[in-house]
């Protein structure tokens, strides 16, 4: 599908190789409410032989409702095949599609970070395999009553930037007060800033008297 929130790009199932004799054929889209209520009795839209752009402008499609979408090939004669399969399903979110949510952390500890007083970083586990989307950052905030606050995220020192798989430690800029317990969560996010699912993690003191314990550590024989 297309990024831009008018349109949607199928490149149907068998559309290779194209219709050879030009005339009617194409593709008929329909569209439901759910995936087994696609109503195949009208089209919405429909688009020449092959990969097919086809907008949904015109078909007054309402916002944050989702919605599923049933494709039919139809030969020059205007026979149309009889699939009652959903081929895919879309929220319209504001007049954009909504992007699905990258991979969350696999897993973080917090700590206290003894070379500058009163910081905290996050040790981290990451991995993108698979992942609907593409998460560029992660992000971190302080929780307080349960609830992460996302609306005041903490800075960090440098950027940190994700890989396929990565362990990694971020520093954050923020000054705790000595001996302040503090909890944070952290999650991904893409570059439009949808976000993953939170980890909430457990209270750390930033108590800098002592090196800090480790998050995890790893043990092999050499």
């Amino acid at each position: 599908m297309s990024t831009n929130p008018d349109i949607f790009a199928f490149d149907p199932p068998g559309w290779d190789p194209y219709w050879t004799v030009p005339g009617g054929g194409g593709y008929l889209l329909y569209v439901g409410a759910d995936a087994g209520g696609i109503d195949f009795s009208a089209p919405v839209a429909s688009a020449p032989p092959g990969g097919a752009r086809i907008s949904l402008a015109p078909c007054g499609l309402a916002w944050d409702t989702p919605w599923y979408f049933g494709l039919r090939a139809m030969s020059d004669s205007g026979v149309e095949e009889t699939n009652v399969d959903c081929v895919c399903s879309a929220m319209i979110h504001a007049g954009a599609l909504v992007e699905p949510a990258p991979n969350a952390i696999d897993g973080a500890g917090s700590f206290a970070f003894a070379s500058l007083v009163g910081t905290l970083g996050i040790a981290y586990a990451y991995n993108a395999t698979g992942s609907p989307s593409t998460a560029v950052a992660i992000q971190a905030a302080i929780v307080a009553g349960g609830t992460p606050d996302w609306a005041a995220p903490l800075t960090p020192l440098a950027p940190s930037t994700l890989a396929i798989a990565a362990r990694r430690t971020v520093i954050f800029s923020r000054v705790f007060s000595d001996r302040q317990t503090v909890q944070l969560a952290v999650r991904t996010v893409t570059a439009s800033g949808t976000p993953s699912e939170p980890v909430l993690l457990a209270p750390v003191s930033a108590d800098n008297a002592t090196p800090p314990a480790p998050p995890w550590a790893e043990v092999s024989q050499l």
